[in-house]
């Protein structure tokens, strides 16, 4: 003969609120991610003037400037999938990533050198764009 305990009504009670906790938890979590996926494929409306957006910002602020700039011109879809040059290099094993779009590129490098007089050759605008590009692929994962 089992005894009813004064407790199990309560445990059955907390059981289903645990249960409706969970899928509650599972909705939004998918909503998120569905809200994660749209603002990841979402394209960055086009601005006539970059410039305007770093304004505020200081020429010594490089970084920030880049960004800014750089998701003006390009995607970040296209900054994370695509090289600077297109060329095999030595950690692209397979098939190399395809170049970003030489004419957008001499866009930003000439939008950035006016903003940002410190940068100076070509060598240190790459430099720029590609550490943004790391930032943005490790962002990704």
């Amino acid at each position: 003969m089992l005894f009813h305990r004064p407790e199990e009504p309560r445990l059955k009670k907390l059981e289903k609120e645990l249960a409706e906790l969970r899928e509650y938890f599972r909705s939004l979590r998918r909503k998120f991610r569905k809200l994660q996926e749209a603002a990841s494929s979402s394209v960055t409306p086009a601005v006539e003037d970059p410039l305007s957006c770093v304004s505020h910002l200081e020429p010594d602020n490089i970084l920030e400037v880049v960004r800014i700039i750089s998701v003006q011109v390009f995607t970040s879809e296209d900054l994370k999938n695509h090289s600077l040059s297109g060329k095999k290099s030595v950690k692209c094993l397979e098939q190399p990533q395809s170049a970003l779009n030489q004419e957008k590129l001499a866009r930003l490098q000439v939008l950035i050198r006016s903003k940002c007089p410190l940068v100076t050759t070509s060598k240190i605008f790459m430099e720029k764009i590609q550490n943004l590009q790391k930032v943005l692929r490790r962002a990704g994962k």
